[in-house]
């Protein structure tokens, strides 16, 4: 388990500049009072399949989804490291045609509000 202030001296690969996830990444590290300019960032990349690549070959860090490297920690590629008194959450919203919604997309939405709803 990593302390918070260790992040600053890890090397970081984040998502690319305006993308939703950096955003919430920034608003979880600021109510810690941690800037990304504190934080020793090596590179930006636009797609999680492109830091999960990058990081199976480098000694960086990075926040992603635990859902997005389910595979890659089962076959020991990639692994989690916890940081002591930090969580990021994201929010995530379903749009849809005004009226009620029938089939595929509310099968959808019961889906994975049932699976949000576990963790």
């Amino acid at each position: 388990m990593l302390e918070l202030e260790e992040l600053k001296t890890i090397p970081i690969i984040l998502r690319e500049r305006g993308s939703g996830t950096l955003e919430v990444i920034e608003t979880a590290l600021k109510q810690k009072d941690i800037k990304l300019s504190d934080l020793q960032i090596i590179m930006h990349l636009g797609s999680t399949q492109s830091i999960k690549s990058f990081l199976e070959h480098s000694n960086a860090l990075s926040f992603i989804s635990v859902r997005a490297i389910d595979q890659e920690v089962k076959q020991r590629i990639l692994k989690i490291i916890d940081i002591k008194d930090f969580q990021i959450r994201r929010n995530f919203s379903f749009v849809s045609l005004q009226g009620q919604m029938e089939g595929v997309s509310s099968s959808f939405i019961r889906f994975a509000m049932k699976h949000y709803n576990q963790k």
